[in-house]
């Protein structure tokens, strides 16, 4: 999403400061003087272009409403709110009302997780479809959210106009972004439902492992990878986010790697639970183990070799978060739930605790924090309830310290009172 919100500004030669007459004023100067019939006068070249762009900035930040927008989302953010998704719900609150749904999924998570510990460690001795009904519910709203999305595709709605080249080769754009679109939302379709189906199977060979093959429990699994394999291939020839086929092949090569690792993967566990291999299962999740390195890695990749310092200071974050998840979560996982298969006597709620401890640290962050962070319209805003919270704690001191000093200088005085009437009385 471009989320650049100073473009429209520069292009009025304003500042983001600048109150709603003094962006109306820069707009009638310079419609002045990119006007079609004056520019074409006075030989100001390629000036049709320009009074295009001068007029779709003033139609947004000539309206208070669309400008809020702009100053929080962007020129992408000002699309959505003005399209039918956007008339129907209140913009301005819908990523803390997407945070609210990602709360509830993610309890749906934790509950799943809840209920396959007990019953891997038979406290509870429930049918696998019972345990497995928090995914059930997961799978619906994927389904949902999978098929609401080919309408948005096809609407072309995210569409980014920053890369248009001309009118005729934008025009060219949109509509392979459309159809690129829609490939993609039938594709992850399809992906979903190979899920579900992955899931049914599971649930079938859980509660009678004699009763099905493990390789056609893998089959959907296989197919979704390569689904996921082909959605990838395509990107590579998606030229409609304005990145260069060398970056595209970059991102592509470094997907591969991933679907390589996961299919090795699942080899190896299928060959292992079909005693067709009798390795330690350590040595069975050896791609998991190259998985945490790819983890640690990734963010280095994916960095586009950029100098700025945000940039940096975005890498830096991203290593450390990427580092702190593999080392004190994923990694333990792993090694646990290896040391388990092979007949160590953990119990499953053990070997589970970095995944309710990163489920759990996910559902804090989007049931308070994140919420509560987003409910500004942009940073200033974030600083300036920081603040006004620290101006009203200095208050709160300073109207407690009057009151101590209120109920001193009565304690005074009430002294005071009382030292005279019992002189007058002894005097």
């Amino acid at each position: 999403m471009n989320r650049d919100t100073t473009g429209l500004y520069q292009t009025l030669g304003v500042s983001k400061s600048s109150t709603q007459e003094e962006i109306k004023r820069a707009y009638r100067r310079l419609a002045l003087v990119y006007h079609p019939d004056r520019a074409r006068a006075t030989g100001i070249a390629d000036y049709e272009t320009k009074f295009r762009e001068i007029a779709a900035a003033y139609e947004i930040l000539g309206d208070p409403q669309k400008r809020t927008v702009y100053d929080t989302y962007g020129t992408m953010g000002v699309k959505v709110a003005g399209s039918d998704f956007g008339l129907r719900f209140d913009f301005s609150h819908l990523i803390q009302h997407l945070l609210e749904f990602l709360t509830f999924l993610v309890l749906l998570v934790i509950i799943f997780f809840c209920f396959l510990s007990t019953r891997i460690d038979k406290l509870i001795l429930w049918d696998f479809r019972i345990v497995f009904i928090p995914l059930w519910i997961l799978d619906v709203f994927g389904v949902i959210v999978a098929l609401l999305l080919i309408p948005v595709a096809a609407s072309g709605v995210l569409y980014d106009d920053k890369y248009d080249d001309g009118e005729r080769l934008g025009q060219q754009r949109r509509r392979n972004f459309r159809i690129f679109g829609i490939l993609y939302s039938i594709l992850d379709v399809i992906k979903v439902f190979a899920l579900i189906a992955f899931q049914v199977l599971i649930v079938k060979k859980a509660n009678n492992p004699s009763n099905i093959s493990t390789v056609i429990v893998f089959v959907p699994y296989l197919a979704w990878e390569g689904l996921t394999f082909l959605s990838n291939f395509i990107a590579m020839f998606d030229s409609t986010k304005g990145v260069s086929f060398c970056w595209r092949l970059a991102a592509a090569l470094r997907d591969f790697t991933w679907i390589l690792t996961r299919m090795v993967f699942a080899a190896l566990l299928i060959l292992r639970m079909e005693e067709h291999i009798d390795y330690s299962w350590h040595v069975v999740f050896i791609p998991l183990y190259l998985a945490c390195l790819l983890k640690i890695i990734d963010p280095f990749i994916s960095a586009k070799g950029t100098t700025s310092s945000s940039s940096g200071s975005t890498l830096v974050v991203s290593v450390f978060l990427s580092f702190l998840i593999v080392i004190a979560l994923w990694l333990p996982f792993i090694t646990m739930l290896a040391a388990k298969l092979d007949g160590e006597p953990y119990r499953a709620a053990h070997v589970l605790i970095p995944v309710f401890v990163f489920l759990s640290t996910v559902f804090c962050c989007t049931a308070s924090y994140l919420p509560k962070l987003l409910s500004y319209s942009n940073p200033r805003d974030v600083m300036g309830a920081m603040y006004a919270a620290e101006a009203a704690r200095h208050d709160t001191d300073r109207q407690a310290l009057e009151r101590l000093l209120s109920a001193e200088r009565q304690y005074q005085n009430n002294s005071y009172a009382s030292t005279g009437s019992s002189t007058r009385i002894f005097g």
